[in-house]
Protein backbone atom coordinates (compact mmCIF):
# COMPACT_ATOMS: atom_id res chain seq x y z
CA UNK A 1 0.00 0.00 0.00
CA UNK A 2 0.87 3.45 -0.83
CA UNK A 3 -0.49 7.03 -0.32
CA UNK A 4 0.45 10.21 -1.72
CA UNK A 5 -0.60 13.79 -0.96
CA UNK A 6 -1.34 17.11 -3.50
CA UNK A 7 0.79 19.77 -2.65
CA UNK A 8 -2.17 21.97 -1.34
CA UNK A 9 -3.37 19.06 0.77
CA UNK A 10 -6.85 19.10 -0.49
CA UNK A 11 -6.78 15.44 -2.77
CA UNK A 12 -5.23 11.99 -1.46
CA UNK A 13 -4.29 9.33 -3.85
CA UNK A 14 -4.08 5.80 -2.12
CA UNK A 15 -2.68 2.66 -3.70
CA UNK A 16 -3.49 -1.11 -2.88
CA UNK A 17 -2.50 -4.24 -3.80
CA UNK A 18 -4.42 -7.11 -2.51
CA UNK A 19 -5.25 -11.01 -2.84
CA UNK A 20 -8.53 -12.79 -1.91
CA UNK A 21 -10.28 -15.35 -2.63
CA UNK A 22 -8.32 -16.33 -5.72
CA UNK A 23 -8.34 -12.83 -7.54
CA UNK A 24 -5.44 -10.14 -7.05
CA UNK A 25 -6.74 -6.65 -6.90
CA UNK A 26 -5.25 -3.08 -7.57
CA UNK A 27 -7.17 -0.46 -6.03
CA UNK A 28 -6.22 3.56 -6.53
CA UNK A 29 -8.61 6.07 -4.76
CA UNK A 30 -8.45 9.83 -5.19
CA UNK A 31 -10.36 11.04 -2.38
CA UNK A 32 -10.61 15.01 -3.17
CA UNK A 33 -11.61 16.21 0.58
CA UNK A 34 -15.14 17.51 0.47
CA UNK A 35 -16.21 16.83 -3.15
CA UNK A 36 -15.48 13.05 -4.58
CA UNK A 37 -13.97 9.84 -4.57
CA UNK A 38 -12.56 8.42 -7.88
CA UNK A 39 -11.34 4.67 -7.42
CA UNK A 40 -9.69 2.72 -10.62
CA UNK A 41 -8.82 -0.46 -10.10
CA UNK A 42 -8.64 -4.16 -11.92
CA UNK A 43 -9.05 -7.88 -10.64
CA UNK A 44 -7.50 -10.40 -12.02
CA UNK A 45 -7.66 -14.32 -11.27
CA UNK A 46 -4.07 -15.85 -9.29
CA UNK A 47 -2.54 -17.56 -6.98
CA UNK A 48 -1.73 -16.96 -3.55
CA UNK A 49 1.55 -17.23 -3.58
CA UNK A 50 2.79 -16.29 -6.88
CA UNK A 51 3.32 -12.96 -8.03
CA UNK A 52 0.60 -11.31 -9.83
CA UNK A 53 0.63 -11.13 -13.51
CA UNK A 54 2.75 -7.96 -14.26
CA UNK A 55 1.05 -7.46 -17.56
CA UNK A 56 -1.99 -6.41 -15.69
CA UNK A 57 -0.58 -4.80 -12.94
CA UNK A 58 2.08 -2.17 -14.95
CA UNK A 59 4.79 0.00 -12.57
CA UNK A 60 3.73 3.87 -12.98
CA UNK A 61 6.63 5.67 -12.90
CA UNK A 62 4.41 8.65 -11.59
CA UNK A 63 1.05 8.52 -9.74
CA UNK A 64 0.83 12.33 -10.44
CA UNK A 65 -2.00 11.93 -13.13
CA UNK A 66 -4.17 10.17 -10.21
CA UNK A 67 -4.42 13.75 -9.05
CA UNK A 68 -7.06 14.51 -11.84
CA UNK A 69 -10.15 12.39 -11.39
CA UNK A 70 -10.95 12.45 -15.45
CA UNK A 71 -8.06 10.33 -15.61
CA UNK A 72 -8.61 6.94 -17.68
CA UNK A 73 -6.00 4.68 -17.28
CA UNK A 74 -5.42 1.42 -19.77
CA UNK A 75 -6.84 -2.19 -17.88
CA UNK A 76 -8.08 -0.06 -14.96
CA UNK A 77 -11.90 0.55 -14.84
CA UNK A 78 -12.85 4.28 -13.54
CA UNK A 79 -16.04 4.72 -10.93
CA UNK A 80 -16.53 7.98 -9.73
CA UNK A 81 -18.46 9.10 -6.16
CA UNK A 82 -19.78 12.46 -5.55
CA UNK A 83 -20.27 12.92 -1.91
CA UNK A 84 -23.53 14.23 -1.16
CA UNK A 85 -23.78 14.29 2.51
CA UNK A 86 -20.94 14.93 5.44
CA UNK A 87 -19.41 11.25 6.48
CA UNK A 88 -16.78 12.77 8.52
CA UNK A 89 -18.13 11.43 11.93
CA UNK A 90 -18.73 8.32 10.42
CA UNK A 91 -15.01 7.72 9.26
CA UNK A 92 -13.87 8.89 12.43
CA UNK A 93 -15.83 6.53 14.41
CA UNK A 94 -15.17 3.57 12.43
CA UNK A 95 -11.15 4.51 12.63
CA UNK A 96 -11.52 4.50 16.42
CA UNK A 97 -13.80 1.41 16.88
CA UNK A 98 -13.88 -0.82 14.18
CA UNK A 99 -10.94 -3.79 12.98
CA UNK A 100 -9.45 -3.54 10.86
CA UNK A 101 -9.13 0.06 11.10
CA UNK A 102 -8.71 1.12 14.99
CA UNK A 103 -5.52 -1.19 14.09
CA UNK A 104 -3.81 0.73 11.58
CA UNK A 105 -1.61 3.63 12.66
CA UNK A 106 -2.70 7.01 10.02
CA UNK A 107 0.27 9.74 10.91
CA UNK A 108 -1.95 12.61 9.88
CA UNK A 109 -4.77 14.61 11.25
CA UNK A 110 -8.14 16.18 10.89
CA UNK A 111 -9.77 15.82 6.76
CA UNK A 112 -6.09 14.85 6.30
CA UNK A 113 -6.89 11.81 8.21
CA UNK A 114 -10.50 11.70 7.69
CA UNK A 115 -9.69 11.24 3.49
CA UNK A 116 -6.95 8.22 4.11
CA UNK A 117 -9.26 6.58 6.34
CA UNK A 118 -12.13 6.88 4.04
CA UNK A 119 -9.71 5.74 1.18
CA UNK A 120 -8.40 2.86 3.62
CA UNK A 121 -12.33 1.59 3.91
CA UNK A 122 -12.65 2.08 0.29
CA UNK A 123 -9.94 -0.82 -0.30
CA UNK A 124 -10.73 -3.15 1.98
CA UNK A 125 -13.90 -3.08 1.23
CA UNK A 126 -13.67 -3.69 -2.44
CA UNK A 127 -10.77 -6.26 -1.83
CA UNK A 128 -13.24 -8.15 0.44
CA UNK A 129 -16.16 -7.77 -1.99
CA UNK A 130 -18.07 -5.47 0.12
CA UNK A 131 -17.97 -2.66 -2.12
CA UNK A 132 -19.37 -2.69 -5.98
CA UNK A 133 -17.05 -3.08 -8.59
CA UNK A 134 -17.67 -2.32 -12.37
CA UNK A 135 -18.85 -6.42 -12.65
CA UNK A 136 -21.26 -6.16 -10.03
CA UNK A 137 -23.08 -2.24 -11.30
CA UNK A 138 -23.32 -3.93 -14.91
Amino acid sequence: MRSLVHDNYDKIVVESISFYKGKYGRVIILVSLGVCCTIWSIYVPGVGDIAPPMEHFPRFESYQSFFNPDTNKELLSKACYIERTDISGEVIKTLENEFPFSEMNIPATGEKRIAVGLALMIVVFMALGVAPVKQQII
